[in-house]
């Protein structure tokens, strides 16, 4: 299998000190080298704007207890780092793919100029990234950790009105995820839901048996975070393959590597739907977006795209509003960051 993503994410942050540039694009260096020599084609990272999280929001992630407006705002690099980063990636002959995590994200990452896009479980409802994304009309990979079935078919009817390569990950957003709680019954679940999708597994999970499992069902992409220390400071080290785990995992699905003995009732297949489980209820509160006001905004103008963001906050409403106001005009005054009524 040649689709295999390895997920940096921000592993190239590893202190609870605040690290330099120059160190943080010597950590990701050191991840792409790291992540070359296991055999991978792809490394993937993700990106933060100033338009993600909700200036007065108060968020704290359960699986890392850091305020998350902090660590976002330690977390938005520049798009000359970016710039570095994706030129190495050239340099040693490795995709460079990102998440956005938000419209800003998104520009940022336009601009750098890539062949296809990655969307975060937690951002499948944000309509006005997903808007931005699907105008390129490239391929388009989302995951789907903590989300409705419901939530999933909309992201996806949205981006097929321009997208026509989409490729759906199942998800289960629990960090790290046990392998009792994979439910990779949902694979096949998805195929026979979206048929004209490819389908592919995003794995949080140490134990890779799950992802071989997975590529028995016949997955077309596999995503594995990585890291050279899982006990490195951050929220995806721990749940994240070292070298050593990623050579072995990436040879053996290179070798179509089949489970000895699987018939389909492992522990991990669960049941054939998609469901939020309990523990990932949790993250929904926290990382689901709302739809708040760009700028100061006068009665009477009319909503156009760019004067809506979809911010991370405690309370606001669905973005999915979005799809509904853009083209009408306001009937309120509003303030920048004001949720929209």
């Amino acid at each position: 299998m040649q689709n295999v993503i390895a997920e940096i994410g921000k592993n190239f942050i590893t202190t609870r000190e605040e690290q330099s540039q120059e160190v943080l694009l010597e950590n990701a260096k050191k991840l792409i080298d790291s992540a070359k020599e296991c055999g991978a084609k792809v490394v993937k990272f993700q990106i933060h704007g100033d338009d993600e999280i909700h200036p007065q929001a108060n968020l704290i992630s359960p699986h890392f207890s850091v305020d998350r407006l902090s660590w976002v705002s330690r977390c938005s690099l520049p798009a000359s780092w970016w710039s570095q980063v994706k030129d190495y990636c050239t340099e040693v002959r490795l995709e460079f793919l990102a998440t956005p995590m938000s419209r800003g994200a998104a520009e940022l990452l336009d601009d750098l100029g890539v062949d296809r896009w990655k969307i975060g479980s937690a951002d499948i409802t944000d309509f006005v990234l997903l808007d931005y994304i699907r105008d390129s009309g490239k391929p388009v990979i989302f995951s789907t950790g903590m989300s409705m079935l419901s939530e999933i078919k909309n992201a996806y009817d949205y981006l097929s009105e321009k997208v026509e390569d989409i490729t759906i990950l199942h998800c289960v957003s629990q960090y790290p995820c046990k392998l009792e709680d994979l439910n990779l019954a949902t694979i096949p679940f998805l195929k026979e839901k979206f048929p004209d999708a490819k389908i592919g597994f995003s794995s949080h999970c140490l134990d890779t048996k799950g992802i071989l499992i997975a590529a028995t069902l016949g997955i077309e992409v596999v995503e594995a975070h990585f890291t050279l220390d899982r006990n490195a400071f951050g929220p995806d080290h721990k749940v994240s393959l070292l070298p050593e785990e990623m050579k072995s995992l990436l040879n053996m699905l290179n070798a179509n590597f089949i489970m000895p003995g699987y018939i389909g009732n492992e522990s991990c297949f669960g049941i054939k739907t998609k469901f939020i489980q309990e523990e990932e209820m949790q993250y929904r509160k926290v990382f689901k977006k709302r739809l708040f006001a760009s700028r100061d905004i006068k009665i009477g103008e009319m909503w156009e795209r760019d004067m809506l963001y979809a911010m991370r906050a405690e309370s606001g409403r669905d973005v999915g509003l979005y799809k509904t106001i853009v083209g009408t005009f306001t009937t309120k005054d509003y303030k920048q960051y004001e949720t929209i009524s």
